[in-house]
Formats: structure tokens, sequence, C-alpha cells
């Protein structure tokens, strides 16, 4: 899960997997769209440039993630579980 910011700046958790689309139309007014229906949408207060970023950001953790988890004790196993807890918003920076 990906943590959000709502323009009230109360945050939100939303699955990478559920985002189908992202659009921008005013300033610090990002609408992020899951699922197939254009309906089911939030407004959030990052640009789609960084929703993006952390979609991807995200997806290359998990990957990174469950390859490493092989080798359970390994520093690449680490470095990408405390990438997806850093996008969850539950650490301040990613260990590099």
């Amino acid at each position: 899960m990906i943590r959000f910011t709502k323009p009230d700046g109360n945050s939100f958790y939303v699955s990478a997997e559920a985002i189908s689309a992202t659009s921008h139309k005013f300033p610090g007014e990002t609408r992020i769209y899951v699922g197939s229906t254009i309906d089911d949408c939030f407004v959030v207060t990052e640009s789609p440039e960084e929703v993006v970023r952390k979609i991807m950001e995200y997806k290359r953790y998990r990957m990174v993630h469950q390859v490493a988890a092989s080798e359970l004790d390994s520093d690449e196993e680490r470095s990408a579980f405390s990438g997806l807890l850093w996008l969850a918003g539950l650490e301040d920076t990613p260990d590099e």
C-alpha cells in the first residue's frame, strides 16, 4: 500500500495494484483512479509525476523484496523491505 495525502492534510492508503490512472486539472489537485470506472477516484496533493514515481518505486521494491526473500538475511531484502515501509509512510527515509 502507498500513502497519499488528501487536500485537508490527512493521509490515506491505496493499493498500488488498484490504481488505474491519474489526472491533473488544477494546481495542487491530482486525481488517482481506482478500479475500472472514472467514478472511483481520490483527490491527492501529490503531483501526477509523484503518484507515478511512488507506484513505480513500490513495484520495484516489491519485486526486489520477493526475489531477495529467498535469502531472508540479505542486504537487498532488508533494503527492499525498508523501501516498502517508506512508501507506506511507516519510515522517514528508505535505507540505501
